[in-house]
């Protein structure tokens, strides 16, 4: 109650930093038996981008994008998908903590915008393909999206492919005093995680017939990820003081079960104008991995932070940090794609096929923020 009123008294009068540095003591270790600790920080994280295989081919004239044929390249897919503002996602982290004499609990969250990022290609008469291995051929072959396709005719066409990704998590720990002397102190951490990722991707494929516009064929591929991660953690966080600055760092690593779940829709259509068609299957969504899948794994966190913090008052904290996250085994969305596909089902090979394929994941960045004690 004495440092709030410190704190709201020194607000209320015109000094100089220097003479409001005079009035504040020094802070000092605690001398109550108990108080509490409320922070919360401003994040500017990076992620990884997720991978996508070859989706989208280009061509000469008179060729159809089929991989391996003198002169196609890849127009899409094949790398890590960029997000629309650089891998950089802003958000926010809030903490709270009760500390006992040699013991504490603390509560810790954080959350990121979420990010949608488009690419685009408006509709253009030279060649587009969606590309494929035939799972009844073993040859990798194509799907004419612009440009003279064998049996369509020329095409004008455009391609949307689509993706989005949020992130956000919390934690709760029970801290134990091991060690302290007069400027520092180490805590043991013992608690749980929980972790949420939800990532999508799409893709949309649309031609016409040329010259006149009229017949139009369409195609939609839809991945929908789901992973929740539950976990126990354990590790350990130090500070140390040097006059009113405080260097404090945190690790921790955790084991649990990451739930994940897929859903996968898809459609084509074709319009013309006596008759209007539609299934419900794209390309890369076929009825082998249509629907909506889920499995629990095993897998594993960690994360490392460290923080400068400057005592403004004997209740307020500045402070300006780094933090990297870790997720061993996470899936994403557009990692699920599967390239050989059949589209004679029922009759054949059963794919394309879900490969529940996941990756190392992590999220890094830095935090600028005001602790308070009372």
């Amino acid at each position: 109650m004495r440092a709030i009123t410190l704190c709201l008294l020194l607000a209320s009068m015109p000094l100089s930093v220097a003479q409001a540095q005079e009035l504040i003591p020094l802070p000092t270790e605690e001398t109550s038996a108990s108080h509490w600790l409320v922070g919360g920080d401003y994040v500017l994280w990076w992620l990884r981008r997720a991978a996508v295989p070859v989706v989208l081919t280009t061509g000469p004239a008179g060729s159809t994008g089929v991989l391996g044929q003198p002169g196609t390249q890849i127009v899409y897919g094949d790398e890590r998908l960029p997000t629309r503002h650089g891998d950089r996602f802003f958000g926010g982290r809030v903490a709270v903590e009760w500390q006992g004499d040699g013991w504490a609990l603390e509560g810790r969250a954080f959350f990121l915008e979420r990010d949608s990022t488009y690419f685009t290609i408006k509709p253009v008469d030279s060649l587009l393909a969606l590309s494929f291995l035939d799972a009844n051929t073993n040859q990798e072959t194509s799907e004419v999206v612009a440009g003279f396709d064998p049996q369509r005719g020329p095409l004008r066409g455009g391609f949307v492919g689509y993706s989005r990704i949020e992130l956000f998590g919390e934690e709760a720990n029970g801290v134990l005093r091991l060690d302290e002397g007069e400027d520092w102190k180490v805590d043991l951490l013992v608690g749980a995680r929980f972790l949420q990722m939800r990532d999508r991707y799409h893709h949309t494929a649309t031609s016409r017939s040329l010259p006149d516009l009229a017949t139009i064929w369409g195609v939609v591929d839809n991945y929908r990820i789901h992973n929740a991660y539950y976990g126990g953690q354990i590790g350990l966080r130090g500070d140390y003081r040097l006059g009113r600055f405080h260097l404090d760092g945190r690790l921790t690593a955790g084991l649990g079960a990451n739930s994940q779940l897929v859903r996968t829709f898809g459609n084509r259509v074709f319009h013309n104008p006596q008759i209007r068609l539609q299934t419900t299957t794209g390309l890369f969504v076929q009825p082998s991995n249509r629907g909506r899948f889920r499995r629990t794994d095993l897998d594993s966190v960690g994360e490392l932070a460290c923080n400068i913090g400057y005592d403004v008052t004997t209740c307020m904290r500045l402070v300006f940090g780094y933090t990297f996250l870790y997720w061993a085994d996470p899936i994403r969305a557009a990692s699920q794609l599967d390239r050989v596909i059949n589209q004679q089902q029922p009759d054949g090979p059963a794919r394309p096929a879900l490969p529940w394929k996941g990756e190392a994941f992590w999220a890094q960045g830095i935090n600028l923020g005001l602790h308070f004690r009372w």
